[in-house]
Formats: structure tokens, sequence, C-alpha cells
């Protein structure tokens, strides 16, 4: 049965040689590929993709062969920085800028 293991190969399956989750979070290389979290579930595991991340094809579960890649905030969401600003994406994440002769509404607060 995928996603399990006899705890002793060399013993038939019985009450005192069971069957043992595998924790497949543990194989290297990650079975959700880079840039994601791999939780382990009774005879299974699920993939997720961090923050700024997403499945490179998204009706596909995030897998070695799904993975994830960045999301370019910049593009994907429509006026992320505001007006009169300039976005910039980076792995992960983004940053914005004010454009030439313009200043932030509120320096305590991130532009957005």
């Amino acid at each position: 049965m995928s996603g399990y293991n006899v705890t002793d190969p060399n013993l038939p399956i019985n009450s005192n040689n069971t069957c043992k989750d595998i924790n497949e979070c543990l194989f290297s290389p990650s079975v959700c590929g880079p840039d994601s979290n791999c939780t382990n579930e009774i005879g299974s595991y699920n993939c997720s993709c961090l923050n700024g991340f997403t499945a490179t094809n998204s009706s596909l579960p995030i897998s070695i062969n799904n993975t994830c890649r960045d999301v370019d905030e910049c593009v994907d969401i429509s006026d992320v920085c505001g007006p009169n600003s300039i976005c910039n994406n980076t792995v992960g994440s983004y940053n914005c800028w004010c454009m030439s002769g313009y200043n932030v509404t509120d320096p305590n607060l991130p532009i957005n």
C-alpha cells in the first residue's frame, strides 16, 4: 500500500509487524519541490506553496513535477502599490516606491 512501510520487511505483516506511515516530507529531494511546504498525512502528504508563490499549473496538485513559481504581484495584482508608484517584483514578494515628485501619504505605513 502506498504511503506505508512494514516495520520489519523480513517478516510477514501481522499484529506484531504492522505497517507504519512513511513521512514523505523527509525525502530528499523534496516531493513538493522548491518554494513549498510539505505536510505529512497518515498514508500520504500534502504540498502547498509558500506565500508569494503559486503552482506552475494551478489545475494540478503541487509536486516535484508541478512546482511552485514566483507570483509577479506587479503584474497579477492590479494597482498593488497604488497610484503614482512603481512596483518591483522580488522572489516571493514585491516592493513599492513613489514615483519621482511624490511622497508617501503616511511614512509610518508601507506603500500600497
